[in-house]
């Protein structure tokens, strides 16, 4: 009876010999983002990904694995987040936060160690993720900024136009509504009205392009000019003519 307790109880020291190292090297944290100490986190949409050594994506081991993850800020309050398996990474466990998170706060995310992969395997200890928020920007800056840019556009759209203007190649009249029974229904005035204030807008739309393409033919003559008084050489000595006797 002895030497069959004595059997049985080896066995049982052996089985548990075996099976700790292969518990313990099989299943693992591998990776996670944030890293370990990252402090610049965005407030907004905070998911944080945990990638394992084997596989953890089983309805068996998501059950078992239940309240096992938890994420706390600095004063040990828990943070509310949603558990997300990945089909295409079964090693992957993502935690979307439920709401934004606080500027400039660190948080902890712990993970028992008693959590098991699809395989039965347990990480064995307990694991721990620190990482921290950054500030976030100004809205006032980013109104600034935005405001700036329009300007910049429309300065920039002006300055295109006015120049396409000079070279000729923007129809003047293409700015003004030449249907005068729109403008006539559009001012609430008789189609007579409007034929003559669409033919006053065209005048001065014409006089307008002429004077500019004057300017601009005023500046071409100018270069031109420059360029025939570069071509021009003067002789600074005296040559000697020879009169035939």
């Amino acid at each position: 009876m002895k030497r069959f307790a004595g059997i049985v109880m080896t066995a049982i020291l052996l089985t548990i010999l075996c099976v700790m190292p292969v518990s313990a090297a099989g299943f693992e944290l591998t990776d996670s983002n944030p890293e370990q100490g990252y402090d610049k986190v965005q407030v907004t949409n905070v998911m944080i990904k945990l990638f394992f050594s084997e596989d953890v994506s089983d309805e068996a081991t998501q059950t078992a694995n239940e309240g096992k993850i938890s994420v706390r800020d600095s004063s040990g309050k828990d943070i509310g987040f949603s558990v997300i398996y990945d089909s295409k990474d079964a090693s992957k466990i993502s935690l979307l936060m439920d709401d934004d998170l606080q500027e400039e706060e660190e948080y902890t995310v712990q993970i028992d160690g008693s959590l098991i992969s699809d395989t039965g395997n347990a990480l064995g200890e307990d694991e721990e993720l620190s990482f921290s928020t950054g500030k976030s920007g100004s809205g006032a800056g980013y109104l600034l900024l935005m405001f700036l840019m329009i300007i910049v556009m429309m300065v920039v759209t002006f300055r295109d136009q006015r120049k396409k203007m000079m070279e000729g190649d923007t129809d003047p009249l293409a700015g003004i509504n030449t249907n005068p029974y729109k403008l006539a229904k559009e001012k609430n005035i008789s189609v007579q009205e409007a034929v003559r204030l669409i033919n006053e807008e065209k005048a001065k739309a014409l006089k307008k392009a002429e004077k500019m393409n004057k300017k601009a033919g005023a500046e071409e003559e100018i270069e031109e000019a420059e360029t025939v008084e570069e071509k021009v050489y003067r002789v600074k000595t005296k040559r000697a003519v020879k009169r035939k006797k």
